[in-house]
């Protein structure tokens, strides 16, 4: 009503002190008030993740539980985001940077966005603070494809498949070994995906460092594509240099893997290569 919008009007439009307390009770709640009152939350809500004044505060608490719809991301929260990733370190804590990864990648995955919004938004992602989130965005990646619910294969083919293409080229920027890392480290989890990644990523020298774990491999993708990731964690073992013991005992659990779902014959060359980094036990047969 006219009252209500009256009424948060002076809410937004008090003292520094008050604003303090008020800006983020109404960031936190952006979508519903837009789908209320689209003018309202265009003129008065949207704004407050651009201003300077305002912008660590709002996203603060939106991103606690962030809701969005294409319309609010075309009325300007699509350009926020896209600004934000220079501001990011402003947000302070780990934590909120990696909602904002999340966020960022439900959206390029969901949203009906077009395919140079998506691209401007991924581009970001590299670029934005003289390129500090890319790694983490990368793994922030990793993880949302690990989710049961999502179709690694159709992430592929929506974007990821020339994402990391570029990525590897060095497009828009050369990519540091760790976000490479990163970007491989998603594999198992792209369904049918998986053969033509790992063709991707083959040659580029690409290993393990100790920041990787195993996550659970999808047994269906596993019976399926096993022999494509038979060579693609050979290749990834013969290019890391050095293998410590964390990670020795992280790649033992993940040869155990492979040999309890497709049997040591079809497992062998996975076997034969943590022989010869003295991670599998000769004793193990």
């Amino acid at each position: 009503t006219e009252e209500e919008r009256a009424a948060l009007i002076a809410l937004l439009s008090g003292p520094r002190p008050a604003l303090d307390a008020t800006q983020p009770a109404i960031a936190r709640v952006l979508q519903f008030l837009f789908a209320a009152d689209e003018d309202f939350a265009t003129e008065y809500v949207l704004p407050l993740f651009r201003d300077a004044d305002s912008a660590v505060l709002a996203w603060h608490s939106y991103l606690y539980s962030p809701r969005w719809d294409d319309k609010l991301l075309a009325a300007g929260l699509l350009g926020s985001l896209n600004e934000q990733w220079d501001r990011l370190n402003q947000l302070g804590d780990r934590g909120h940077q990696q909602q904002f990864f999340g966020l960022v990648t439900a959206i390029v995955s969901w949203a009906g966005i077009d395919a140079e919004s998506r691209h401007a938004l991924l581009t970001q992602s590299v670029i934005g603070a003289n390129g500090a989130h890319a790694v983490d965005f990368a793994a922030t990646v990793g993880r949302f494809l690990s989710e049961e619910s999502v179709d690694g294969a159709q992430i592929w083919g929506r974007w990821l498949r020339q994402h990391m293409t570029d990525r590897l080229n060095g497009v828009p920027r050369t990519a540091a070994p760790d976000e490479l890392v990163r970007w491989a480290n998603l594999v198992p989890h792209l369904g049918d995906a998986v053969p033509e990644a790992v063709a991707l990523l083959s040659g580029r020298g690409i290993g393990f460092d100790d920041e990787w774990f195993s996550l659970d491999i999808p047994e269906p993708t596993l019976q399926v594509h096993g022999a494509a990731l038979v060579g693609h964690f050979v290749e990834r073992l013969t290019n890391t240099p050095t293998v410590s013991m964390v990670l020795a005992h992280r790649l033992q659990r993940l040869v155990d893997t492979f040999r309890t779902t497709l049997g040591d014959a079809e497992a062998q060359p996975l076997i034969d290569a943590a022989r010869g980094r003295g991670i599998a036990d000769d004793d193990s047969d």
